[in-house]
């Protein structure tokens, strides 16, 4: 009995997957492509409050995938121009046994991305998202991009983790994962310790988000001139340059920089032996757009 509960319950969802399928099908041979295009456009301007989508490409490749080209997704609300562009984006249905599964993959930012969609929770109003993966992005165009500051940051940027939203709210779901950076700078808004920008081999740290909440623990920063480690949140505002910070951490000057430094490495043991500790403990606080870096708890 039970072997054909199973079995019928495998048979119907594959009748709805073909059913769905069939319907995207018809419904983009069956209307004006440019009407299909402005609908997919709307529906994924929809997902973000106050952003407006554009695609410059849809097509369909057999048997099961969707494909979107030149997908612009630009801030209506921003005073300076800000937005995230994907240059291609593959939605497919793994296959008829597995209608659950729908992977996403694509290109962005000289980087690729990849993610699994579970399907039935869409019917039930959820976007849930597994095993997100973004590789190898090109921090600079990212951040030029999405512009919450002018500040120059390079690098290399990689991020794993899971997300789930309702669909009538995409931006108020929770999360949580891995981000990590190889080889990059970071300018400052005032000079630490006389550097200008930071510079690194490694960072990295484990995130979650919920509420507007972005919460980063276990944070690690590798370079040549500074270690360290670091946590702390950022509350995300609707003008993301106004958006709220707040870090702190442990610096530790490498060798080579108190070697060059001298009168750093006198002012960096007067400041560690006042809090006796063997790492600078330091503090950000204020907006992406103004952040105000001190040393000390």
């Amino acid at each position: 009995m039970n072997k054909v509960s199973t079995h019928s319950v495998w048979r119907i969802a594959g009748y709805l997957a073909y059913g769905l399928v069939l319907f995207v099908l018809l419904l983009f041979a069956r209307f004006p492509a440019d009407k299909f295009k402005q609908y997919c456009e709307n529906r994924l301007g929809g997902l973000v409050s106050d952003t407006a989508c554009t695609i410059d490409r849809i097509e369909y490749r057999m048997p099961f995938t969707m494909i979107f080209t030149g997908i612009h997704v630009r801030s209506v609300t921003e005073s300076r121009a800000s937005g995230l562009t994907v240059d291609r984006l593959a939605i497919s249905l793994d296959s008829l046994r597995s209608p659950e599964a729908i992977t996403l993959a694509g290109d962005l930012y000289g980087g690729q991305m990849s993610a699994r969609l579970a399907a039935g929770d869409l019917f039930s109003g959820k976007i849930v998202m597994n095993d997100i993966r973004l590789r190898d992005l090109n921090a600079a165009a990212l951040q030029k991009d999405l512009g919450p500051v002018d500040r120059k940051i390079n690098g290399t940027l990689s991020v794993s983790g899971r997300y789930q939203a309702a669909v009538a709210d995409f931006t108020g779901g929770i999360g949580e994962g891995r981000v990590e950076m190889a080889a990059g700078t970071v300018a400052l808004l005032q000079p630490v310790l006389s550097l200008s920008q930071i510079d690194f081999s490694h960072l990295s740290g484990n995130i979650s988000y919920e509420k507007n909440r972005l919460t980063v623990k276990d944070g690690v920063l590798k370079g040549s001139d500074l270690a360290g480690d670091f946590f702390g949140e950022i509350i995300l505002a609707k003008r993301s340059s106004q958006s709220e910070l707040q870090m702190g951490g442990r610096l530790v000057a490498q060798a080579a920089f108190l070697q060059a430094h001298p009168q750093e490495e006198k002012m960096l043991q007067a400041v560690m032996k006042r809090y006796n500790m063997t790492a600078l403990p330091f503090r950000v606080g204020g907006t992406l757009d103004t952040p105000i870096f001190r040393l000390g708890n």
